[in-house]
């Protein structure tokens, strides 16, 4: 439809994904030991690889 561009679209789509897998890491975190840390540091752990996945895939196309 033209209303973004396609280099714009494909980082929102990164960030998106990103922001999911951090989600899930979260939750994970937080089923796991019922606490915060643990919580936040899931997020930080798969969010990171889901970064570092987008990074990859971004350098490779």
């Amino acid at each position: 439809m033209g209303w973004i561009e396609p280099g714009t679209a494909l980082l929102a789509s990164h960030v998106l994904c990103i922001a999911l897998l951090a989600t899930l890491g979260a939750r994970a975190g937080w089923v796991l030991d019922h606490r915060v840390v643990p919580a936040i540091l899931g997020a930080f752990f798969v969010g990171g690889i889901g970064a570092v996945l987008s990074v990859v895939k971004y350098i490779i196309h």
